[in-house]
């Protein structure tokens, strides 16, 4: 089923995350939304979210959930400031993270479905990331809820 198939992926993506020393914050539909330098603090933050999605990547792309179902797995990272907290009402908390950051994040992984892409990031996270990675400049993109453009990368993951 459906169901089954989203479950199991989920698990083959929370791995890496959680591995890589990233909270996952919330599921949302067939995805999800981690972070890694929130609640816990991490130095190595971009590289260890890059890291994070190479390894997802790997995990996934020739996997079948559930018998019979292939996901396509999408992932934007962005470097910012946030705010985090918990949020909600009586007993439906739950933590979360926002700010600007954070969206950019989600348009990113919208705009992988326009670059034929799998991994997006911004330039600032390309510039804490560190040594250890392959990224290919895509260029200034118009980005949803923005003014100005971004200078957006992939990151190869071979």
């Amino acid at each position: 089923t459906l169901i089954a198939a989203l479950n199991e992926y989920l698990q083959a993506v929370l791995e890496p995350i959680q591995a890589h020393g990233g909270v996952v914050n919330s599921f949302i539909g067939d995805g999800l939304f981690a972070s890694f330098n929130m609640p816990l603090a991490n130095e190595r933050h971009a590289a260890c979210a890059i890291s994070a999605a190479i390894a997802i990547q790997r995990a996934v792309q020739d996997r079948v959930f559930a018998g019979d179902v292939r996901l396509r797995t999408r992932i934007g990272i962005n470097t910012g400031t946030v705010i985090g907290g918990t949020v909600g009402a009586g007993d439906r908390l739950s933590y979360t993270l926002l700010g600007d950051a954070v969206n950019t994040a989600a348009r990113l992984q919208e705009l992988n479905k326009t670059h034929g892409t799998a991994i997006l990031i911004t330039e600032a996270t390309r510039a804490v990331a560190g040594d250890g990675f392959r990224f290919q400049r895509i260029g200034e993109v118009p980005i949803r809820g923005r003014s100005e453009g971004l200078e957006i990368y992939t990151v190869e993951t071979a």
